[in-house]
């Protein structure tokens, strides 16, 4: 696996350079141990690179454009990953931007060991109660 590793470190580290605003938004909330747990960013997993990983809980955190919508793509990654032990977060950028709160809510969560529930896409029921629970709990504006 290490030689797989050696093409995409480059460009792991080419994009740390280059985050989309929405990587940088959610990099502010997952640096330095904030949550509790060590976050690396674009981090080379085996022949994919992968937005944020907690690698002692192994859990990785995508922040995915509207390129990503319903890509089949992200599936395999996603499955190549589960294969490997990883779990998978993805959120899409605008959510990370509009509702950071909920956003780091339901990381935290699945590190305190509650299960992944489903991947919160445009529209989700799952994720539009939490932001109405923030919304209603005033968590919002506070980051």
């Amino acid at each position: 696996m290490r030689d797989e590793l050696r093409p995409l470190k480059p460009f792991a580290s080419h994009n740390r350079g280059r985050m989309p605003l929405g990587e940088v938004r959610l990099w502010m909330e997952l640096r330095k141990g904030a949550l509790g747990y060590r976050f690396r960013r674009q981090h080379v997993i085996g022949r994919y690179i992968v937005d944020f990983v907690c690698l002692k809980e192994r859990l990785g955190v995508e922040v995915d454009g509207s390129q990503h919508y319903r890509s089949e793509t992200d599936a395999e990654r996603d499955e190549y990953l589960n294969r490997h032990g990883y779990r998978v977060l993805r959120f899409w950028a605008w959510h990370v931007l509009e509702f950071s709160p909920a956003v780091v809510a339901e990381i935290t969560r699945v590190l305190n060991g509650h299960p992944i529930v489903e991947s919160l896409q445009p529209g989700d029921e799952v994720f539009e109660r939490k932001i109405r629970a923030a919304t209603e709990a005033g968590e919002f504006g506070r980051s």
